[in-house]
């Protein structure tokens, strides 16, 4: 038994090293360097009832301080007043366009939708974001346009979210955060297996050579990364932490639930290697955090120890790496934060795995 606890705490150090290399390496070569690029790009917006939220961030989109680029807002058989906030800001953007897709069925799937985008875009350089989604400055288009200047097709941006006082909203944020770090670091290591939806891009030419989202057309998510999945080994990819949107949390459990169900459900379909990898770190973080709680009920164990000694090591890690990145991406989160959140959080992912088996999105965007 102790072999095996000692064997968790070695896999915990040893990926989270990993992560402290590639992050750092990633950190000091994110910026925005050189002379301005004029790359064209197309940004698309797949839109259903976001009246609200298009009026409020599609003008943040539209500002973006770039040279070249339109917006293409596909609504998904809208019933609000979507289009009508599209047709009001077209009247001062003629960079701004939408088209409407009325299809006849209940089917709500995002790829559908994004497809109709990509085919009516203009330019061969793709830039995808939510309509939920702002981008958290005028730069944000930019970075996508230094990597696609450079001659890269497949960029990896980053979404996080607007920080309140709630538990929720802290624990999605470092969840988020979390998640981020794990990607970049895949990526950076040569193994990319994830994007965000709110935030990334890729060309034409690399959707249509990967035969888009044929592989995966019968999920409701999966349009980010998935996608990537297929294409990841034809791609020149670029890695963009500071293409950063932001977002709401959940307000509540069940709708942090229903989100990561969905997450969780479209990571099935992950390769073998990639699952074998998240889900070793994972087993091995949730029986530290286990070890670190029965260390504390158990007499303080010399045994157990080492668990409260990998818990101050991947403390400190993780605080350095949201100095070097997570300020960034608009997570600043002071040290009680991780010390507290970080183990709870762990202990909360099995459960959100069991109920993703028994619950299968089928929508991509839920309204009701």
């Amino acid at each position: 038994m102790s072999a095996i606890l000692l064997l968790c705490v070695a896999c915990q150090l040893i990926m989270v090293s990993i992560m402290l290399v590639a992050i750092y390496r990633l950190s000091s070569k994110s910026n925005v360097s050189g002379g301005v690029s004029d790359v064209a790009i197309s940004i698309i917006i797949a839109a259903r009832n976001e009246a609200e939220n298009l009026k409020v961030k599609l003008p943040l989109v539209l500002s973006q301080d770039h040279a070249r680029f339109e917006v293409v807002v596909v609504l998904d058989r809208c019933t609000d007043q979507s289009k009508r906030v599209v047709e009001e800001l077209m009247q001062t953007h003629p960079e701004l366009r939408y088209i409407e897709c009325n299809y006849n069925d209940t089917v709500a799937n995002k790829k559908r939708v994004i497809k109709e985008g990509i085919n009516g875009a203009s330019h061969e350089h793709l830039v995808f974001t939510d309509a939920d989604c702002r981008p958290s400055n005028p730069k944000w288009l930019s970075h996508f346009a230094k990597h696609f200047s450079e001659g890269k097709n497949l960029i990896i941006g980053s979404g996080m979210f607007h920080p309140s006082n709630s538990i929720v909203n802290q624990l999605y944020r470092l969840d988020a955060l979390f998640i981020a770090l794990k990607y970049f670091t895949a990526a950076k290591m040569g193994f990319a297996y994830m994007a965000v939806g709110r935030s990334m891009g890729y060309t034409k030419t690399l959707f249509r050579n990967v035969n888009g989202f044929s592989a995966h057309e019968d999920l409701a998510s999966g349009d980010d990364d998935l996608f990537v999945k297929s294409a990841a080994s034809n791609a020149q990819i670029g890695l963009a932490p500071e293409a950063l949107t932001l977002s709401q949390t959940p307000e509540t459990w069940s709708a942090w639930k229903t989100q990561k169900i969905r997450h969780l459900t479209t990571g099935r379909r992950y390769r073998f290697l990639t699952l074998f990898m998240l889900g070793l770190f994972e087993l091995t973080d949730f029986i530290s955090a286990i070890g670190l709680l029965v260390y504390f009920y158990h007499d303080f164990d010399p045994m157990l120890s080492t668990f409260f000694i990998l818990f101050v090591f991947k403390t400190v890690i993780l605080g350095y790496l949201v100095d070097l990145l997570g300020s960034k991406m608009w997570y600043d989160s002071k040290a009680f934060s991780l010390i507290f959140y970080q183990p709870l959080l762990t202990l909360v992912y099995p459960l959100f795995s069991i109920l993703s088996v028994v619950d299968n999105p089928k929508d991509w965007k839920r309204t009701e």
